[in-house]
């Protein structure tokens, strides 16, 4: 498809028409978007087209631009259709490419399976975040608990090192024999006795 026909209501899936024999809006075909009119089904032109979706208000534009060359049948000329249908784009927003076959309802529908699908893809991503920002805070943490771990069993050590050299570096006490009592000091008093 051109670029060019892009946002214009010929090339949107929103096109629809509405026949005078029911209330559905269906499906513009490629004969209405490029004539103006549809041989085969001459009934839908009695009444303006429609855009599914609301966006804009076609049909009462094709009855503003029709309001002077009105048939008594109140049906429209093909050139008023198309002077409404093809105009140049409009940005509109709701703007979805035709695909032939697909009514307009399909088409609506298609269109929220793809918002369906982004919003799940977009949760998912989420999810994802989430638990990649768990477990950078948990090994945050537990690099945190390390450390201080680490730090702790340090200053333990750098302690025990400590005490270590202040008991090396300590003068102990010179070693003095302790007199023992001999045998015969003890039995020498008691033998001279008168």
């Amino acid at each position: 498809m051109e670029e060019t026909k892009k946002g214009r209501c010929d090339t949107c899936g929103f096109l629809a028409l509405r026949f005078w024999a029911d209330t559905d809006l269906h499906e513009a075909t490629q004969e209405f978007r490029e004539q103006g009119v549809d041989v085969n089904a001459a009934l839908a032109t009695s009444r303006p087209p429609r855009c599914f979706v609301q966006a804009f208000r076609i049909d009462s534009e094709a009855a503003m631009h029709n309001k002077d060359t009105v048939e008594p049948d109140m049906s429209l000329l093909p050139t008023t259709v198309l002077a409404v249908i093809q105009k140049q784009d409009r940005h509109c927003s709701a703007w979805r490419r035709w695909i032939l076959g697909l009514s307009p309802k399909e088409h609506r529908e298609m269109m929220d399976r793809q918002f369906i699908r982004r919003w799940e893809i977009g949760a998912r991503v989420a999810e994802i975040l989430i638990v990649a920002v768990g477990v950078a805070i948990a090994a945050f943490f537990t690099i945190q608990a390390a450390n201080i771990q680490s730090e702790a069993q340090r200053d333990i050590a750098d302690a025990q090192m400590k005490f270590q050299q202040s008991l090396l570096a300590t003068p102990t006490p010179a070693f003095v024999p302790i007199p023992t009592p001999t045998p015969a000091s003890q039995s020498g008093t008691s033998n001279n006795a008168p």
